[in-house]
């Protein structure tokens, strides 16, 4: 099951449940996603920049 079907399922224990426990869960996992993407994000960016820098003349 990907991060998604994870999320959508938690999505929807809450809606049956309306449970607290089921919420924080919910919210930690979207959050860790979020990181996830954002790392990802952020390497991707750093590896651009590193391939269109010229080498310095030493």
């Amino acid at each position: 099951m990907s991060a998604g079907g994870v999320a959508d399922h938690m999505v929807t224990q809450i809606l049956r449940q309306s449970d607290a426990e089921v919420f924080k869960l919910y919210s930690q996992a979207k959050l860790g996603m979020m990181r996830e993407a954002f790392a990802k994000l952020d390497r991707m960016a750093n590896e651009r920049l590193g391939n269109s820098r010229t080498e310095q003349p030493q």
